[in-house]
């Protein structure tokens, strides 16, 4: 289960493996699900493209969480009554399914935590306060440590801006654990580099010069007999009669800094221009959660993977990972990071849902299982142009298309120009003809056509020959799916013509 990332609904993931019997293999669990009524989460890259856009609204379904509860009942028939009676009385349909998803999904993700694990779950004040009822009846009471309030922006707007409310500029994530045995490695700010000058100046902090450096006085109120004794012996404890417990000597040199607290202001947020992906979180605030909860080597989980900060920055602090994700593109933008990072080789982990060959992408269209309906006739189309190709959209409309699959631009000779993509996992003459037409009457500059190398006829490449080249590539270009994938070709452009 170590460095895995998965296409598919964290749901469905989470319950094939509980009937397979695994469980208990993640260490630290991190979830951000989009929910939030004042962000639009369903634009991605580019609203025009064919991309899953709506798997977001579809998360959060009220109708398909319905179906998902009175199927949840024979797990569990005491949570799904908490869940039915909670139901009633939560404000929105959108909340309610929200809840009750997010419900549904937690109990099976406790299920792969180990008892050492924790769980962060990040979201806003809208959802934050029912969510944490769900999460305390799944993990218990007790079992909660904090609402970490993380200040993500530091302005909702000017004074003319004409706000009927406070500002809304803060996160909230929950932190719970599986047992009293869990891991924390308590987080530190350095101090500030003229605090102990300052300190000393107004008589807080201290030097004996003994060669022990400065120190301050800080409370002792857990300490054993053996520990008290060590500190009598070497004078560095005394008892105030207006206080509780004792103090003792602590000396700056073996400090660590100041120990953080559960409101977060020293992180800043993203800037828009640098967002890849609308969830997006900082890699500072993801370091914080990652280095407090677990430990080297440790399993960091992520089920809504997103654009793979998670796993970006567990890979820089040496952890494994598992991410998962709905959404094609989310995926692909985790790949090209891990790629770009180069912390860790392509042979060390792999991405379950997206054939890794050309042979088992001949295996799913042969057994006709993927697809969102497991026999979309397009579902073949839909993968390559998604995952395979490079700067390709693919064709929203799926019939009566012109034999076009996916559409590109590129720039020759400073002159705008497109290209055109067919994709099929059996090529034909006639199919490939009416393709060709399609670039002849001028739909696109360029046109590939994609398909299985065993499918290719002779007549079929001699053909595309005859339509000449545009500069120095072919006008017609046949791109097969062993180049595409086992060898990662891409399809050709033209280099614009350098005039002396």
């Amino acid at each position: 289960m170590e460095n895995k990332l998965i296409l598919g609904d964290n749901l469905d993931i989470l319950k094939k493996w509980t009937s397979e019997g695994k469980k208990e293999f993640i260490d630290l669990n991190y979830n951000d699900p989009p929910f939030n009524s004042n962000r639009n989460y369903n634009i991605l890259f580019n609203p025009k493209t064919d991309t899953v856009e709506e798997a977001f609204r579809d998360t959060w379904s009220s109708i398909k969480y319905f179906d998902l509860l009175e199927d949840f009942k024979e797990n569990d028939v005491r949570f799904y009554e908490f869940l039915k009676k909670l139901e009633v009385l939560l404000p929105t349909d959108s909340l309610k399914s929200y809840i009750i998803t997010m419900g549904i999904t937690y109990w099976y993700i406790y299920k792969m935590l180990k008892p050492t694990a924790s769980l962060y779950h990040h979201c806003d004040p809208t959802t934050s306060y029912y969510i944490k009822i769900v999460l305390d009846k799944i993990f218990g009471f007790n079992n909660f440590k904090n609402e970490i309030i993380w200040k993500r922006i530091y302005s909702t707007g000017g004074v003319k801006s004409g706000n009927t409310r406070f500002g809304n500029n803060h996160d909230v994530i929950l932190w719970y654990v599986k047992s009293k045995v869990y891991t924390f490695n308590e987080p530190y700010q350095p101090w500030p580099e003229d605090h102990f000058k300052k300190a000393l100046e107004k008589g807080q902090h201290f030097d004996d010069n003994d060669g022990k450096g400065q120190y301050f006085w800080s409370c002792l109120s857990f300490a054993s007999e053996k520990k008290i004794k060590e500190l009598t012996q070497k004078d560095e404890i005394r008892y105030k009669s207006t206080a509780k417990y004792p103090e003792y000597k602590c000396y700056i040199k073996n400090s660590k800094g100041i120990p953080i607290g559960d409101i977060w202001t020293d992180i800043l947020p993203l800037t828009p221009k640098i967002i890849k992906y609308p969830t997006e979180k900082p890699e500072k605030l993801m370091e914080r959660i990652i280095l407090t909860g677990s430990n080297k080597n440790d399993v960091v989980a992520d089920f809504f993977n997103g654009g793979g900060t998670t796993i970006i920055t567990a890979i820089k602090l040496n952890r494994n990972f598992v991410g998962v994700d709905l959404n094609h593109r989310a995926l692909q933008l985790t790949y090209k990071r891990l790629d770009k990072l180069k912390m860790i080789a392509k042979e060390n982990y792999y991405i379950e849902g997206i054939p890794r060959s050309s042979k088992d992408l001949r295996e799913l269209v042969n057994k006709n299982i993927y697809g969102k309906d497991k026999d979309s006739k397009y579902a073949l189309e839909d993968i390559t142009t998604k995952w395979y190709l490079e700067k390709v959209q693919g064709n929203i409309k799926k019939s009566g298309d012109g034999s076009i699959d996916g559409r590109f631009s590129f720039i020759h000779n400073k002159k705008p120009m497109k290209g055109i993509v067919q994709i099929t996992s059996s090529a034909s003459k006639n199919h490939f003809k009416a393709f060709c037409s399609e670039v002849s009457k001028g739909t696109g500059d360029i046109g590939v056509y994609i398909t299985f190398e065993d499918t290719l006829t002779k007549g079929i490449i001699k053909e595309a020959k005859e339509y000449g080249r545009i500069g120095d590539v072919d006008k017609i270009q046949i791109l097969t799916f062993e180049d595409l994938i086992d060898n990662r070709e891409q399809y050709k452009l033209p280099k614009d013509i350098l005039l002396i």
